[in-house]
């Protein structure tokens, strides 16, 4: 099987998306199955680093897009088959939403919406279109869920 070829809005060189979410594309065991065929951000010079960067990682060219019409060249670059979405949360509506009209696979940073309307929303035109989203999350940091985790196993005997 191809790998997944996927199109990552909000790639630079440096920030969360950098150091969280797409290095472990490049490790051997995800390799094969996924591969990083074009990146997004704000600007031509970002982009145009970004690109150079994670070319030389992939071994192979990396598309650079930048601007809003970089995030709609690259939801519909016949070259991706996922989107990653990791900008700014008041930014994933928009974004998510052209994600889902070019009918592409999404992965996006948790909230997917700007609240419960746009997520909601966000859900529902996935479901319609049939596309595939994974939500990751940060949240594994937080106190909250540390301390939950911390618990799960003695809940877990517990239930069983």
């Amino acid at each position: 099987m191809s790998p997944i070829r996927i199109g990552f809005i909000g790639l630079s060189t440096q920030g969360w998306a950098s150091l969280g979410l797409v290095q472990p594309l490049f490790h051997p065991l995800l390799a094969s199955k996924y591969t990083l065929v074009a990146l997004c951000t704000r600007s031509e010079a970002s982009a145009a680093a970004a690109a150079k960067k994670y070319s030389e990682l992939a071994g192979r060219e990396v598309k650079a897009y930048h601007g809003e019409d970089g995030v709609s060249q690259l939801v519909h670059d016949p070259e991706v088959d996922m989107v990653a979405v990791s900008v700014k949360i008041p930014d994933h509506y928009t974004i998510v939403m052209q994600v889902i009209e070019a009918g592409k696979d999404l992965f996006v940073e948790w909230t997917p919406g700007n609240g419960y309307e746009e997520t909601k929303k966000i859900a529902e035109a996935a479901n319609a279109k049939g596309i595939r989203v994974l939500v990751g999350t940060q949240g594994y940091q937080s106190l909250a869920v540390k301390k939950v985790s911390w618990y799960l196993p003695t809940l877990c005997e517990l239930c069983s």
